[in-house]
């Protein structure tokens, strides 16, 4: 079994630095898709903020999974191979890398990844966003997969 760590929302303050550069109480009251356009092409992602509690986390990860642990997180919507490029730069600022390098997944299909490909063992994403629609995919297709 294989545990990945979102990356955004998780390790690092995407919403936060939002807020930071559009001056907001909440990013809630920016249109979205305004700031996505924005952002796309550049190194937004490398810019981001640490939580506190992400080098624990990554730590406590490698050693209860004996290093089985990888990361998955989305791409910025039209903008993937940019913003998954700094997105990687962030992580391996921090030694936030995989042991594994086919383990630091950038996708938009997280569900993909819910079982080990050539055993079929549930995995478990710790991720910080609820989308109905996703989870739903996710239990519809790999039954017993986890979440956190």
């Amino acid at each position: 079994m294989t545990v990945y760590l979102d990356m955004d929302g998780v390790l690092a303050d995407f919403f936060g630095k939002v807020e930071e550069v559009y001056h907001v109480d909440h990013w809630k009251e920016l249109n979205m898709d305004v700031v996505i356009a924005k952002i796309q092409n550049t190194n937004f992602f490398l810019k981001l903020d640490e939580f506190p509690t992400a080098s624990k986390l990554v730590r406590e990860v490698d050693d209860m999974t004996a290093g089985d642990w990888g990361i998955c997180s989305s791409p910025l919507r039209g903008d993937h191979f940019n913003s998954a490029y700094w997105k990687r730069r962030w992580l391996e600022e921090r030694d936030f890398i995989p042991r594994e390098w086919k383990k630091l997944v950038f996708t938009p299909n997280k569900e993909k990844y819910s079982r080990a490909s050539f055993t079929g063992e549930p995995n478990i994403l710790v991720d910080d966003k609820y989308s109905n629609s996703f989870y739903e995919k996710f239990f519809e297709t790999f039954n017993k997969s986890q979440i956190i």
